[in-house]
């Protein structure tokens, strides 16, 4: 295997930017039916096992390729060479991890260009100081016609990563070799792994760059994990501002004034900034959770069921808000739309609060996220969003590491629609949902 030297100096430094981008499969929508995709596993090994203050930022986009490509609806692909400005470069990572090829061999993406183009990304992410990581998806599962030849792109992966000594996650290989047990529970379909087969992903990434021990939460749970949402919540509409006006809902759904409203600059990713506290709302057995925080039920809401895909979502784990500005003051470039604080512990009192509001830009709104168990925030001069009735009763269950308690899975769940409603985000019940709902009666 190809490996990268410098590599190995970046992880030895703490508070490293991570930035994984690509198509579906790192998206990580729709299959992962409300279970972590695997670069939030990854991000929860880093920050909640290992204690790391590293950032994980997510820019894969469904259906993408690795360049703009044109497809029969006369659409095109976006293309993460294409977009690389923004997409890759803009947020200043420290590495950059690129799995990418199940839609260019889908839509016959000339194999030449593709190599092309892996290696001009790569060139690209390391002229400007990043450390680049290529890694492969999983085999198809049966017969796909239209990507007979995937084989062939996974193979000019490992060309490229041979060729500059880049660093390689060859879960093709992995998957291949068959000794994950039985396949078809990692499979959501033919091309999209399942929440089990995420958890595998984050394994052999982790395991590939020596960040997972034998001992370690995510390297033993190795188990189909178990319900731990109610699917029937995912079909319940979000709380509307008139709704929560006119007492419909418990829940206090503040607007937040002056959101830029979506599909202005559809050329352009305007990430959300959660800065703060962004701890799931559910508590782990083992140090780690299976299922989705409330800012990744956000996230979801906005990416794959409003379909704005390039409006990222990024938590951004800050041990108190008075890191907020400076933190706010290195990211210039990025053309953010909104910024959500949530105070921590050690936050008490507004006068951090409020020196945090003062270093958001003009040109982004903001907003308050006050979780459970945290005091509300002193004249904040910014809209709330309250979520401290959403605190977590009952227990977790015993003696399964990797599991938590539903009741905090289903907070998180309520949490992140609760928030989507108050950013106007609101959506009528999307695919996943049917497919969750179906699953549920099946």
């Amino acid at each position: 295997m190809a490996t990268d030297l410098h590599l190995q100096d970046a992880l030895a430094r703490d508070g490293l930017r991570w930035l994984f981008t690509g198509d579906s499969i790192t998206h990580g929508a729709l299959h992962t039916l409300g279970y972590r995709s695997w670069t939030q596993l990854v991000a929860a090994h880093l920050q909640d096992v290992l204690g790391r203050n590293d950032v994980v930022l997510n820019t894969a986009i469904s259906g993408d390729t690795v360049i703009s490509w044109p497809v029969p609806e006369g659409m095109d692909t976006r293309g993460v060479l294409t977009t690389a400005a923004e997409r890759v470069h803009a947020p200043r990572p420290d590495i950059v991890a690129v799995m990418i090829g199940m839609n260019d061999s889908a839509l016959g993406v000339d194999l030449e260009q593709y190599t092309a183009a892996l290696t001009e990304l790569v060139a690209q992410v390391r002229s400007r100081g990043a450390v680049p990581i290529l890694a492969t998806s999983q085999p198809i599962h049966g017969v796909d016609e239209r990507r007979l030849d995937y084989p062939e792109y996974i193979q000019r992966v490992r060309d490229v990563a041979d060729a500059q000594q880049v660093t390689l996650v060859d879960t093709f290989a992995h998957w291949e070799a068959g000794e994950l047990g039985q396949l078809e529970a990692l499979y959501g379909d033919a091309i999209h792994p399942a929440p089990a087969g995420h958890r595998h992903f984050a394994q052999q990434f982790l395991t590939e760059l020596g960040l997972l021990g034998p001992d370690a939460p995510l390297a033993r749970a190795d188990r189909e994990p178990r319900a731990g949402l109610d699917p029937a919540a995912f079909g319940e509409e979000v709380p509307t501002e008139a709704a929560a006006e006119a007492g419909e809902s418990d829940a206090a759904v503040a607007p937040v004034v002056g959101f830029s409203p979506v599909g202005v600059e559809p050329e352009r990713s305007r990430p959300l900034l959660v800065l703060g506290d962004v701890r799931p709302l559910a508590r782990p057995v083992g140090g780690h959770m299976p299922t989705r925080s409330w800012i990744e039920h956000l996230e979801e809401v906005r990416r794959f069921e409003l379909g704005h895909v390039r409006d990222y979502v990024w938590s951004i784990p800050l041990p108190s808000l008075a890191e907020a500005p400076a933190w706010l003051a290195g990211e210039q470039a990025l053309p953010y739309a909104a910024v959500l604080l949530v105070p921590g512990p050690a936050d008490a009192g507004g006068e951090t609060l409020r020196t945090a509001l003062a270093a958001i830009g003009d040109g982004a709104a903001s907003a308050v996220v006050v979780r459970p168990g945290a005091d509300g925030p002193t004249d904040p001069g910014a809209a709330v969003i309250d979520l401290r009735d959403l605190a977590v009763e009952g227990s977790a269950p015993e003696g399964l590491a990797g599991e938590i308690d539903p009741a905090g899975a289903q907070a998180d769940l309520e949490a992140g629609r609760r928030v989507a409603a108050a950013l106007g985000w609101s959506a009528p019940p999307s695919g996943a949902v049917a497919r969750l709902q179906a699953l549920a009666e099946a």
